[in-house]
């Protein structure tokens, strides 16, 4: 709604980004907004932030691998992995994560077992709420907020977390109770909108790979931002050029939604057109118009949208379960 709002309300413009401390990484946020990806990306690849694999897993353990290098040069920054894929991507390379921490004696020994996740959590431990936490006369945790594991009741499956934002606090949790957290070295990217690094490991050219993603993902680290894409994703098996091209086309390409109001009603789908109608007129859909006497001919064997978007994420989830990745 917000472009609606802007032509009716006083408005504010924001010009220029501080976050990136690098004068040719601002311009290359820029060149992503106005949908000069090609562009961009010749930006990272000149100051080698671009790394291209065969396929989707080298490329998701390289980016680990940087991460973990870059946590161990430098401790006291935050470094978070970026991906535009599935949930289960997401929870694998989160529990490699955790066993690279666990390698370096980060972690305590014990493991609180959380309910479907493929592995438990141990203190020490980063975590992000995944629903919010309701604490008996206290107030909320909300979803998304981030904390640290401070220590473990493996017999009682009780955890005592730090979160971390504006109202840092301690809270318990009994996972056999509530189980929506989930280790976060590895973010959604959605998930990390607002979120500030010094660096960030973005595996991107996945199937939601699109401006809108491929701008927040590049734009949340302060110091510096490397992409991890493969061959595989982008239909490429050949020289680099081809992938940088098609990853290009991708993020050129704008997926922001759009509010229904703005569409007139003679472009939107029928059954979308019927709803507006009877907002404005008070009537309920059908009311007072002819019943429906088949099928839209202009629907016919035609796969809806989100029947598309469920195949290919189907699919995405079947290819990634085959790559069989193991911690080691």
């Amino acid at each position: 709604m917000f472009a609606e709002l802007q032509n009716e309300v006083p408005t504010a413009e924001l010009t220029e980004v501080h976050r990136a401390h690098h004068a040719w990484e601002r311009e290359a946020w820029a060149q992503l907004r106005d949908g000069q990806s090609h562009e961009a990306l010749a930006a990272y690849q000149a100051h080698d932030r671009l790394h291209i694999s065969d396929t989707r897993d080298e490329a998701a353990r390289q980016a680990l691998a940087a991460w973990a290098q870059a946590r161990q040069e430098n401790p006291g920054e935050r470094a978070v992995i970026l991906t535009d894929a599935s949930n289960v991507e997401l929870e694998k390379i989160n529990a490699l994560a955790q066993e690279h921490r666990a390698r370096a004696n980060e972690l305590g020994a014990e493991r609180v077992t959380l309910p479907d996740r493929p592995y438990g959590l141990a203190s020490g431990d980063q975590v992000i709420f995944t629903k919010a936490l309701f604490v008996p006369g206290e107030a909320r945790v909300e979803n998304g907020t981030l904390a640290t594991v401070l220590d473990t009741n493996g017999e009682e499956s009780k955890l005592t977390l730090q979160t971390q934002g504006v109202h840092e606090r301690e809270v318990s949790v009994n996972t056999s109770e509530f189980k929506d957290m989930r280790l976060a070295y590895a973010q959604h990217v959605y998930k990390a909108q607002g979120l500030t690094a010094q660096r960030a490991f973005v595996l991107s050219g996945g199937w939601q790979t699109d401006r809108e993603h491929a701008y927040v993902a590049v734009s949340r680290a302060q110091e510096r931002t490397d992409i991890y894409v493969s061959r595989e994703d982008l239909g490429e098996q050949g020289m680099d050029a081809g992938a940088i091209e098609r990853l290009g086309e991708a993020i050129a390409e704008s997926h922001a939604q759009q509010a229904s109001i703005t569409v007139p009603i003679a472009e939107r789908d029928p059954a979308d057109a019927e709803v507006t109608a009877c907002l404005t007129s008070g009537l309920a859909p059908g009311v007072g118009a002819d019943p429906p006497t088949g099928p839209d001919p202009g629907h016919e064997g035609r796969e809806s949208d989100a029947g598309e978007i469920m195949r290919e994420s189907q699919q995405q989830h079947d290819r990634e379960d085959r790559l069989g990745w193991e911690i080691v």
